[in-house]
């Protein structure tokens, strides 16, 4: 069984309607207005990680 893998090229969309989807998204909106690239991509990591352990 082949599991497919994510594109890690694009940032993880965050699900409707749930809260700590809402918040990392706004923390990585937050960092992306400011610039930081850095920041971004470990907002990014963090979302993945929540969607990984709470909406697999």
């Amino acid at each position: 069984m082949t599991v497919p893998q994510e594109d890690m090229s694009r940032p993880p969309v965050p699900a409707p309607g749930r809260e700590t989807c809402a918040a990392l998204a706004a923390q990585r909106a937050d960092v992306r207005a400011r610039f930081d690239a850095s920041a971004q991509t470990d907002a990014d990591v963090l979302m993945r990680q929540h969607q990984r352990s709470e909406h697999a």
